[in-house]
């Protein structure tokens, strides 16, 4: 959609419908869908930083909307742009706002940029954690997400968690590691938010 028919009557009819789907589910009190349905009760609100691994894209998600985990919001839907943020393309400008539009994807910032949007998305969002997702196949995302990791910890008092996978290449995705690693970390954050020391 983004791609091929971004700037098409199809493409603003499509998210014209999909943002009234959104809002009638706000309206209504209602969570995300998941290919199962409905996915029920929110546990756990996160910040995910980086893609998601597309190989196995819903094996992937699922380890998190079992256990009730909601992506508040993502750094990797920022790709395409920081449209939140107020930017947005001016046909009188066409060259201009493209040359905006494109030093303004997520990927083109430097680490403080980068590092001052998460927290902004932890604390809008009221995110009980984060979580960065490592990929082998990009250094766009993966360089500087260690340190990333460190200074959002510092800055928020919100715990980070990290797991390795990748965009394009199924062997570097390890459903059992992946998966243990989530349920470490949910763990953590139950632990801290109850205040009760394993």
């Amino acid at each position: 959609m983004f791609t091929a028919f971004r700037g098409t009557a199809e493409g603003v009819s499509y998210y014209r419908v999909l943002r009234e789907e959104v809002e009638a589910r706000l309206r209504a009190g209602l969570g995300p869908l998941t290919p199962e349905g409905s996915q029920g009760k929110e546990r756990y609100r996160l910040v995910m930083e980086g893609p998601p691994n597309w190989t196995s894209f819903r094996e992937f998600w699922k380890m998190f909307y079992d256990e009730g985990a909601v992506v508040v919001a993502s750094s990797y839907t920022k790709v395409g742009g920081l449209y939140d943020g107020g930017f947005r393309h001016d046909p009188k400008r066409p060259l201009e706002t493209l040359a905006e539009y494109c030093m303004g994807c997520y990927t083109n910032l430097g680490l403080p940029t980068r590092l001052a949007l998460l927290e902004r998305y932890i604390r809008e969002y009221r995110a009980d954690g984060f979580m960065i997702n490592s990929i082998k196949s990009c250094n766009s995302f993966s360089v500087g997400q260690l340190l990333l990791l460190r200074q959002l910890e510092q800055s928020t008092g919100v715990p980070g968690g990290f797991i390795e996978s990748d965009l394009v290449d199924p062997r570097y995705f390890s459903a059992a590691n992946i998966k243990n690693r989530i349920e470490s970390y949910l763990q953590m954050l139950e632990q801290k938010r109850t205040g009760v020391n394993a």
